[in-house]
């Protein structure tokens, strides 16, 4: 239903202003992770690629990173944790773990938030101001990742990477001539509910019943087959289901 072409469209603190700093660590994580790269960790490399360095003059952000960090350990990525942490050492010795995942997972993780390029202990008011942030950006059709450093455990939260992935000019016309034909189209995807529910809504596929993977596993067969008459959005699923 997409182009399966990822752009990343912002780099945010979590003031929500653009800060390289973010795209920094972003790079490092998606740079360093071994294995297979996947579509958004090309478009990290891309914009760090084309983005100047703040630090290394005449230089672009991606070049000089690579000249100036080595990877020392990592963290892979798995669908139950549904984030990745890297580990990572610059000239001097100073070592850091950097990790990126789905926002909710990465909030879990995360006792401390950074403002102004300090850490504070994360209050009940900048939560509540950082999950508006996110629905905003979700309601844009906008995929969010966020993403810390540490031990995977009272990790700072840093900033947000806003990815854009459009949905295919031919993808409306195609769901309107298979449900004129009389084939339901049933959207089942990895992402966001909110994210896959406003690209839904962009190509004419009803969005309005939602079925979460966490919801899935409290269901048997029979009540999973009812409800599955009636949803045609089924999201942050697991491979697995």
């Amino acid at each position: 239903l997409t182009e399966d072409r990822i752009v990343l469209e912002r780099y945010l603190n979590t003031d929500g202003n653009e800060d390289t700093r973010v795209l920094r660590h972003a790079f490092l994580n998606s740079f360093f992770q071994t294995g297979l790269k996947n579509l958004i960790d090309l478009a990290v490399i891309d914009r760090a690629d084309v983005t100047p360095s703040t630090v290394v003059p005449d230089s672009m952000l991606g070049q000089s990173l690579r000249d100036r960090y080595t990877k020392v350990d990592e963290v892979p990525f798995d669908f139950s944790r549904r984030r990745l942490s890297v580990v990572v050492a610059d000239a001097q010795g100073k070592t850091q773990m950097v990790t990126k995942g789905a926002a909710e997972e990465m909030l879990e993780i995360c006792s401390f938030v950074e403002v102004d390029g300090a850490a504070q202990p994360f209050s009940e008011d900048k939560l509540a101001q950082i999950r508006k942030q996110v629905a905003g950006l979700n309601a844009e059709g906008l995929r969010v990742g966020e993403f810390g450093i540490a031990d995977e455990c009272d990790m700072v939260l840093m900033g947000f990477l806003a990815f854009l992935d459009p949905p295919k000019a031919s993808a409306t016309g195609a769901v309107a001539t298979l449900e004129a034909k009389g084939v339901a189209v049933k959207v089942l995807t990895g992402d966001n509910d909110r994210v896959a529910a406003t690209v839904c809504e962009q190509i004419g596929i009803d969005a309005s019943n939602v079925l979460l993977g966490s919801e899935i596993d409290a269901l048997d067969d029979a009540e999973l087959a009812e409800r599955a008459e009636n949803t045609h959005l089924f999201a942050k699923l697991s491979p697995l289901q």
